[in-house]
This record gives structure tokens, sequence and C-alpha cells, in this order.
């Protein structure tokens, strides 16, 4: 391949990463970090981050349903169902069905190998690399899903310590613990706040507690979530003042969440410098230094 094509291309994919992680560290973190360390000492942490950061989620997974619903359709029918036994795309926030996980799985590995192949044509090197990227681009998915799903429980996890106030707030004013419950689900915010609705339909309809509780935690098996659902039903169990317990449990998820925010500013200056180490860096010596180094390659060539 020749060096000219080669450098353009290592020079462009390295100065696109770098636009990336400083365009994704300023939606992110921004907000997460600067703005959730000024509202700490609030009684109740304000989520607007956490539905501003639901807005790329979600529409990252309608984007992903639309192509794998598109591509799925011209699978055929065994390698949507291996696809489903094997690399399932199933869980929250996505929830992705058998044909959208396989046909999503092929689209980006079909479209990573011909691009591959584009850049670096039918050669022995073009041909290793297109399927090296199409193999990467089939697995990217689980990747993604993992890092996604981690991302959910720690929004769940921002939100509980409202959803605790509110239910203890209800409490206090003489509501039953299913009016407390319902409460919180249409006042609070967050993506814990679409948990506690759908326990509310699943109360509503006759569903014992306890397993309503339970296919909570098989959604987002949160151990904080866990801690407040599993204290609710022992106080409720053994005679407990509950408004003591979700105050109590209140307080320590709030604790938790300002620990846990101190320590994400903390990690940030070490952080920043493994993407300007290895990203920004590199690009601007291959940005100033490029030109010289294909000048000189083509005069000694």
């Amino acid at each position: 391949m020749d060096m000219t094509i080669f450098m353009t291309v290592v020079i462009t994919v390295t100065a696109g990463l770098s636009l990336l992680f400083l365009f994704l560290s300023g939606h992110r973190k921004r907000d997460l970090l600067s703005g959730g360390l000024r509202k700490l000492e609030e009684p109740t942490p304000g989520l607007e981050t956490d539905q501003q950061m639901s807005a790329p989620r979600a529409t990252l997974g309608g984007l992903m349903k639309a192509v794998g619903r598109i591509s799925g359709r011209l699978l055929p029918g065994r390698l949507i169902k291996w696809c489903e036994a094997h690399f399932p795309l199933g869980q929250p926030p996505w929830g992705l069905n058998g044909q959208e996980a396989a046909g999503t799985r092929v689209f980006l590995a079909v479209l990573s190998a011909a691009v591959a192949i584009i850049i670096f044509k039918l050669d022995p090197l073009g041909l290793v690399t297109a399927a090296a990227l199409g193999a990467f681009a089939f697995f990217l998915p689980s990747l993604a899903e993992k890092w996604e799903r981690k991302a959910f429980m720690q929004e769940v996890e921002r939100g509980l310590p409202q959803i605790a106030d509110l239910m203890y707030a209800s409490l206090l004013g003489g509501k039953s613990v299913m009016g407390a419950l319902e409460v919180a689900a249409m006042e609070g915010r967050g993506a814990a706040v679409e948990l506690f609705r759908q326990a509310c339909k699943e109360l509503s309809m006759g569903t014992p507690k306890k397993q309503a509780f339970s296919q909570m935690l098989e959604v987002c098996p949160s151990r904080d979530l866990s801690l407040l659902l599993h204290s609710m039903l022992r106080s409720e169990r053994h005679g407990y003042s509950l408004t003591e317990t979700l105050k109590a449990q209140a307080d320590h998820l709030r604790f938790k969440n300002r620990a846990y925010r101190k320590s994400q500013a903390y990690k940030m200056p070490l952080k920043m410098l493994v993407p300007l180490v290895f990203l920004i860096l590199p690009a601007s010596i291959l940005l100033i230094l490029g030109p010289v180094i294909l000048s000189a390659l083509s005069r000694l060539s």
C-alpha cells in the first residue's frame, strides 16, 4: 500500500479519536462532576444531568433497533437464532430482540469489512484487516451494551436518594406504602422512576410486593437498589418504622453519591493524561511532521 495513503489514514483516525474523546468528555463529564459537586449539599440531588445523558442513549438504542430490524429481515432464521442464543442484546437499556441484535451485528461487520477493503484494496493486508475489523464490529455491540448497562445502573443509583425522599415524605403525609410508591413513580425523575412505575403496575394487578421487587432487581441488579427494597421488606415484616428506614437509606445513598462524585473529580486529571498522551499528542505530531515525512520519503524514493 502507498505510504501516503497509510499516513493519511493514520492521521485521520488519530485526529478523529481525539475529537471524539473531547466531545464525549465535554458532554458527559462536565455536568456530572462540576454541576454535581455544586449540588452535593442539596436535600435531593438534581437529575437534569441524568435526563441529558439518557437522550443520547435513547437515540443510539433507537438507531440500533431500526438498523437491526431492516438488516435482520435479510438474514436466515438459523443465523438469527444462533445470535440470539450466544450473543443476545436483550438487557436494558436497549432491549433488542433476536432479529434486531443479529441484524445490527451483521450490518456493522459487513460495513467495517467493506470500508477496510475500500481503503486497503484487495491485497493480503486488506483482506486480513477487513476480517479483523469485521470480527471486532460483530462483537462491538456486546461491549457497548456492557458500557451502557453500567451507565444505566449508575443513573438508577443516582436517582435512588430522591426516590427514598419522596416515599419518606409521602409516608409522613399519611399515605400508604403503595401510595408512596406511586408518588415516587409520578414525581421522580431519572431511570429509577421507570422501574418504580413498572413495579406499581405489577402491584396494582395483584402481584406480591416481594415478587415485584424481585422483577425490578432482575432488570437492574444494583446493590443500592437491592438494599433499599430489601430494607423496606424487612421493615414491614418485622414491624419497624418504615419512615425511619427510608430516611436512613436516603441519607446513606446521598452520602455514597457524594463520595462517588468527589472520587470521580479527583481522578479526572489522571484520566486526562491517557488521551492527551496517546491521542491528542500523536495527532498533533503527525499533523505537524506528517508533510515533512511524506516529502522526505518521496524524495528518497
